[in-house]
């Protein structure tokens, strides 16, 4: 659960178990939580969902994610690639000796 952001008492982070959802950001501030989709393509967001907040505290809000919504972007996308697996196959293994090449490769 990565923090990308905290300001004025706002934690923004993302989950790290929500499988394959489209990029989102979930917000905490105290007992108040909420979670809000970005729209890359029209730079909107929408409400997912909005936990104990009065209308001011949900425009605050949205103003902290519209005004780092490309950073907020940037760490989707940084957090995105972390989250895949890693491929080892393209590696070759650095040995000067062509016996101990040959137990690894299974010859």
């Amino acid at each position: 659960m990565p923090t990308i952001l905290i300001i004025s008492g706002w934690r923004l982070f993302f989950y790290a178990n929500e499988g394959n959802e489209p990029i989102h950001v979930h917000c905490r501030k105290g007992d108040m939580e909420c979670k809000y989709w970005l729209n890359r393509e029209n730079f909107d967001l929408e409400e997912a969902f909005a936990y104990n907040m009065s209308p001011k505290d949900k425009r605050q809000i949205r103003k902290i994610v519209y005004e780092h919504f490309e950073y907020i972007e940037q760490q989707w996308d940084e957090f995105q690639r972390r989250r895949q697996p890693v491929s080892y196959t393209h590696l070759t293994l650095p040995t000067r000796c062509h016996r101990c090449r040959a137990r690894w490769s299974g010859v």
